[in-house]
């Protein structure tokens, strides 16, 4: 498995590390001074809460993307429901809100935003629709 970032290990290796480093001291141990068990069993339950952590930041890191994704597919379906509709909003080189017709939609990788006028505004700047 590979590392998670640059230098460091991720749970599943350290755990085979350890292993690995338990079963070499268990061979050359000293049998008038044995390893303490509460001592390994301590390292082995931290090394699995690592491994635990590490999958629950992947999981929500999955759903991150999910629900990003989502919501930009659903700021897509508004704007282009927006199409041909007069909406008013606010424009950075105009005081007071804008009225003007929805001619184009763009997608960009900042969001979804509406050509309208010669403006081009963000779904969520739109303070409302003219009938």
């Amino acid at each position: 498995m590979a590392t998670s970032s640059v230098g460091a290990v991720s749970a599943t290796e350290q755990r085979v590390n350890y292993l690995t480093l338990l079963v070499a001291q268990l061979r050359n141990q000293n049998p008038l001074e044995p390893l303490d068990n509460n001592q390994m069993a301590m390292q082995l339950a931290q090394i699995s809460q690592v491994e635990q952590l590490e999958k629950l930041n992947a999981s929500a890191n999955q759903l991150t993307t999910s629900f990003t994704d989502v919501l930009r597919t659903t700021e897509a379906k508004y704007a282009a429901s927006l199409m041909g509709q007069r909406v008013t909003f606010r424009a950075e080189d105009v005081p007071g809100p804008v009225t003007e017709r929805v001619t184009g939609v763009v997608l960009e990788e900042g969001g979804v935003s509406l050509r309208a006028g010669g403006h081009v505004v963000g779904v969520g700047d739109v303070l409302g629709i003219v009938e």
